[in-house]
């Protein structure tokens, strides 16, 4: 099992053209919690669940151009200093991440 615990440098590639991101780790387990930090928003979770080198949580945003929030699954895999994954709306794939360790 990879270390995923740790703050992640990340580019999230969007609908809308690459973002920069932090995304910030800290599993226990089989649990994790974090936050995903964005350019225009921060992304708060404590229940996130842990397999081998990947996390998954679901959390309610604000999209825009969309009116009230949606629930989005985050999803990443650890190989390493290396990390990668993507944000899935209820409808569509919103966002691919890529990064690497930063801490």
């Amino acid at each position: 099992m990879s270390d995923m615990n740790g703050s992640w440098a990340i580019d999230m590639e969007t609908l809308r053209g690459v973002r920069k991101g932090t995304l910030k780790l800290q599993a226990d387990g089989e649990t994790a919690s974090g936050s995903l930090i964005g350019e225009k928003m921060t992304v708060e979770f404590d229940d996130g669940q842990v397999r081998d080198n990947a996390v998954r949580w679901k959390s309610e945003i604000s999209i825009p151009m969309l009116p009230g929030k949606r629930t989005v699954t985050f999803t990443a895999r650890v190989n390493g200093d290396e990390i990668s994954g993507a944000i899935d709306g209820p409808k569509q794939r919103l966002a691919t991440f890529q990064g690497s360790r930063s801490e």
